[in-house]
C-alpha cells in the first residue's frame, strides 16, 4: 500500500514540478501577478524543488533504507503549503491595503483590491489543499518504517559488538 501511495505522490510531485518549470507562467496568470524575470525564476525553483520530490519518494518506496528520504518532500510540502498560507492571510488584509506597502497593483493586484480577488483566494485554497494531503500521509509512512530497535526501546549501541576485533598477528 505504501509502495502505491508513495508512487502517486511521486507522479505528482513530477506533474507539479514539470508544469512549474516549463510554464511558470501559469501559476503567476492564476495568481494574477504579473510574470518578471525574478518571478519566473521563483516559479522555476519551486518546480525543480518538486521534481527533487520524485526520486526521493521513488527510493523510500522500494527501498527500506531509504525511508527517511520521505523527509525531504514532507518539508518541501510543508513549505508550500505555508506559502499558500501565507498569501492567503496577506489577501484578507486587501480592504485598505496601502499600495506602497505592498509595491503598488503591479506586484499582487489582488492584495491591494484590483484584480479578482475571490478567483485568486480560490486558486490559493486549491494550492494549499494540494499540497497540505501530502504531509499527513508521509508522517504516517515515516511512523510505519521506525527501527525494531527503536520500538523495542533497545539502545542502538546494542547491536555493536563487545570488542572490536584482533588485529591478525
Amino acid at each position: 500500500m505504501w509502495q502505491l501511495l508513495l508512487l502517486l505522490a511521486a507522479l505528482d510531485s513530477v506533474a507539479a514540478g514539470a508544469w512549474a518549470v516549463l510554464r511558470p507562467g501559469d501559476l503567476l496568470q492564476i495568481l494574477q501577478c504579473p510574470p518578471s524575470p525574478d518571478r519566473v525564476l521563483l516559479c522555476r525553483a519551486l518546480g525543480l524543488l518538486f521534481l527533487a520530490h520524485a526520486p526521493c519518494l521513488l527510493l523510500a518506496a522500494w527501498r527500506s533504507g531509504f525511508a527517511g528520504l520521505a523527509l525531504l518532500p514532507l518539508f518541501g510540502r510543508l513549505l508550500t503549503a505555508g506559502v499558500w498560507l501565507w498569501l492567503l492571510g496577506t489577501g484578507g488584509m486587501a480592504a485598505g491595503a496601502e499600495p506602497a506597502l505592498h509595491g503598488g497593483d503591479a506586484v499582487w493586484p489582488w492584495l491591494t483590491g484590483a484584480g479578482d480577488m475571490a478567483a485568486v483566494r480560490f486558486a490559493l485554497i486549491a494550492l494549499l489543499l494540494h499540497d497540505a494531503i501530502w504531509p499527513p500521509l508521509l508522517i504516517a509512512f515515516l511512523a510505519t518504517r521506525r527501527t525494531p530497535a527503536v520500538k523495542d526501546g533497545a539502545a542502538p549501541v546494542a547491536a555493536l559488538p563487545a570488542a572490536p576485533p584482533a588485529p591478525p598477528a
